[in-house]
């Protein structure tokens, strides 16, 4: 299992992504409007992102 924390300081703005390295897959919680940063960490780490989460609405 893998999690990163990712933090926008210009927006106040916190998400994760949570993956199996095992299965390749990851999920996004409370993505940014900027999805590159998370498709690339992904990436880099063998896995696909494959859904997104929000726990709350983003303004």
């Amino acid at each position: 299992m893998l999690l990163k924390y990712f933090y926008d300081e210009k927006l106040a703005h916190a998400s994760y992504l949570v993956g199996c390295q095992k299965e390749g897959v990851a999920i996004v919680i409370d993505p940014s409007r900027y999805i590159e940063q998370y498709i690339e960490f992904a990436k880099k780490e063998g896995m696909e992102v494959i859904a997104a989460a929000e726990t709350h609405i983003h303004a």
